[in-house]
This record gives structure tokens, sequence and C-alpha cells, in this order.
């Protein structure tokens, strides 16, 4: 556009102030339109708060504090050597310890799925901790999703953000137990299972598997085992 053409907007803007301020929001509308267009730099937006997150929440490598992360930390160690359980110690009476089988195998009593990512963290960076801040942007990816199923993707983005802000995701980064691979599974569960009810096809219904199977593998009582509640006895009349 040309400066002839572009003088009469000038001036319409200068004697009507709203018209100017639509004018002055215009480009960053447009941006704002592309970037919720395009859900995967929604995504690396996503990753890149996660992780500056988990920065600001873990100032240094945090200490080993608990028996279920020593649990834990001995399942993925097991598993970064390619092995499901380990053979029995001919002096096992003299290493029992909490939250650990002896007989008839050497391992953890927890499920798998935390130690896994453990020890993805132990196999691509050296450090476990690494494996619960990767399941807690899995976590926060997968409440995005879950989120986009129900509300236009700016929202959803924002709810996942506030997701992870919260003070209880903040507190997994101080453990070693991986606890945003619970919430992964359920947020994808729950996203698949929106999506089959709106529109059905088979891809929803893997993913609605594959969020089952890792509440299975993480928490089966609480995430994954149907519970009944107990019906009252009925009054028999005398």
């Amino acid at each position: 556009m040309s400066m002839t053409e572009f003088a009469p907007i000038l001036a319409a803007a200068q004697e009507d102030p709203q018209q100017e301020k639509k004018i002055s929001r215009e480009p960053q509308a447009r941006l704002l339109r592309s970037v919720v267009r395009r859900p995967f730099i929604l995504v690396l937006l996503l990753v890149a708060i996660s992780l500056g997150m988990v920065r600001i929440a873990c100032w240094r490598i945090p200490a080993i504090s608990n028996m279920d992360e020593f649990s834990l930390l001995l399942q993925a160690d097991t598993f970064r050597h390619l092995r499901l359980t380990n053979p029995t110690h001919p002096l096992w009476q003299s290493f029992e310890t909490l939250h650990v089988i002896q007989v008839p195998s050497y391992a953890s009593k927890f499920p798998p799925a935390p130690a896994v990512m453990l020890a993805l963290g132990i196999t691509i960076f050296g450090n476990p901790i690494w494996g619960s801040w990767l399941a807690t942007v899995a976590a926060v990816l997968a409440v995005f999703w879950m989120f986009a199923g129900w509300l236009p993707r700016r929202w959803a983005f924002i709810g996942a953000v506030l997701a992870l802000m919260t003070p209880v995701a903040l507190s997994w980064e101080h453990t070693y137990m991986a606890c945003g691979i619970g919430l992964t599974g359920a947020a994808v569960a729950i996203g698949a299972a929106r999506r089959i009810l709106r529109r059905g096809g088979w891809f929803n219904g893997a993913f609605l598997a594959f969020g089952c199977g890792i509440m299975a593998n993480t928490r089966p009582f609480e995430g994954f085992v149907p519970v009944r509640r107990p019906t009252a006895p009925s009054k028999s009349r005398s």
C-alpha cells in the first residue's frame, strides 16, 4: 500500500480513537490467530514453559528423601540394564527393606511406568531426575490435549499452563517418583473419551486404551480398577 492510499486511513484513525486502536491491534490479532491455528507452536511453547518452570522449581538436583524413591530407582536401574527383575541375593534376609520384594526375585513392588521414565532419564541425560521432569512435561501436553476436546486451543493452552503452576505439580519436580506419568494417562484417557463421544473413530479408541494402559501401570487400583460402592442392606419389614 502506497502512502497516498494509506493517508486517508491515518486521517480517519486520528478522528476516531476506536479506529486507531483497531488498526494498532490488527497485527497482534493476526499473530495470535496464526499461532492458534498451528498446534505444534503451542506444543513447543508448553514444552519450553514446562522446562522453565522445572528450572525455577529445582535450582539444584534434589536428594533422595524416602523409601519409595529408593524402590523406584532400583526398578529404573533394573530396566536400564534390560532386565525385568533381579535374582534373589543368597543372604537376602540381611537386606530386607521397605517396598522391595526379595523372594522369588529381587525387585520393586511398584508398577513399572514411573520407573520407565526414570530409566529414560538415566539413559538419555545421565540422571534419573530428568525422567521425573519429562513425565511432568508429558503431563502438561496431555492436559492441553484433553482440554482441547472441550475448549478452543487458546483456552486449552492457558488451562495447561495453570495446571503446570499448581503447587502439587511443582512439588513433583523435587521427587524421583515421576508422578506426572499418572496424570498423563488420566488426561489422555479423558480426552480420548470426549472425542469418542463426539465423533468416534478407531484412533481415539487407541488413545483411550493407551491412557488406560498408562494408568494400569502407574496407579492400578486408583486409576484403573473400577470400584463399586457398597449398597446399603434393605430393611425387611417385620
